[in-house]
């Protein structure tokens, strides 16, 4: 999944190797327990209507996916019968069953249980982006905005896209920043948790309290953002 069929290639020599070009297959096919399957859209761009998106109605944009964990109760497609009818079959005489089922688009039922792994954090656009792709942003946009951001997934109507600063903010010691006064500004700090490497954190959408010259406490703004943070730094 994670293009481990090179790393095995490189590290291990002989007949596991020779095996492995052989079959094309992972020569582990888990890695702490967890299976793994190596798919062909992983670090690709499929545009559909063209041979590299084969049958795809939709294009997807995977260039710089690596891999991707999803746990296997992340997603589910609700399904029932409409009505259910028991007949008599005229040849054997014996008793069938007929029933309508109705299905649900398959969803992300609990989005913090599936993680897709690129080789850099994405930007605050690239995040902005994703989400026009949900089925419940998409439907708000005009037809020109549809047609550049086509919908390619949903997600639980009782879900929402509030980003936790956990996930959000990964480099919480911000190490030496600049501070004019003894005490970072609201911008100073946004600027250095930026400038970290936090490359999705979108200015003006959290606040600032408990602020000294070596922490603050950073609490989103339960719109975009939930939860809260401790901040760590020391001025340069």
């Amino acid at each position: 999944m994670l293009q481990l069929t090179k790393a095995y290639l490189r590290l291990n020599y002989g007949q596991i190797a020779a095996d492995t070009v052989a079959s094309g297959q992972l020569y582990k096919q888990s890695v702490f327990g967890m299976f793994l399957y190596k798919h062909m859209f992983l670090n690709k761009d499929m545009v559909k209507d063209t041979k590299t998106g084969l049958h795809l109605e939709k294009t997807f944009d995977l260039k710089k996916v690596l891999g991707v964990f999803v746990h296997r109760n992340a997603f589910a497609q609700p399904n029932s019968f409409q009505k259910i009818v028991n007949l008599i079959d005229n040849n054997t005489l014996n008793q069938k069953t007929l029933g309508k089922a109705l299905y649900g688009i398959t969803t992300a039922i609990r989005g913090w249980l599936s993680f897709i792994i690129m080789e850099k954090m994405p930007t605050a656009d690239e995040i902005k982006e994703a989400q026009k792709r949900c089925w419940t942003n998409w439907i708000k946009l005009t037809p020109a905005e549809r047609e550049k951001s086509p919908v390619t997934f949903k997600i639980a109507d009782f879900d929402d896209f509030r980003i936790s600063l956990n996930d959000l903010i990964y480099f919480k010691n911000l190490g030496k920043i600049k501070m004019a006064g003894d005490t970072p500004t609201n911008d100073e700090l946004e600027t250095a948790i930026i400038n970290a490497g936090n490359n999705g954190y979108e200015k003006g959408k959290a606040t600032f309290s408990n602020i000294t010259s070596k922490s603050a406490t950073m609490t989103g703004n339960d719109k975009d953002y939930i939860e809260e943070i401790e901040l760590k730094f020391s001025k340069k």
